[in-house]
């Protein structure tokens, strides 16, 4: 399996994951959500610069 393949999954993951917490925060309205939305946005972002750098250099 590739970088980019490898790289691609996990930046599908996070924002999958964003949204279900996303989701999950505007029912529930408890702060403690927040962290995962935040994790999975920084996680994210690491991750698609990632995918450029990977794209780039393949």
């Amino acid at each position: 399996m590739s970088t980019q393949s490898v790289v691609k999954w996990v930046f599908w993951l996070c924002v999958i994951t964003l949204i279900m917490n996303g989701f999950l925060y505007l029912g529930l309205r408890k702060p403690e959500l927040l962290i995962s939305l935040y994790s999975a946005a920084g996680l994210g972002l690491i991750t698609g610069f990632a995918m450029l750098m990977t794209r780039k250099k393949g």
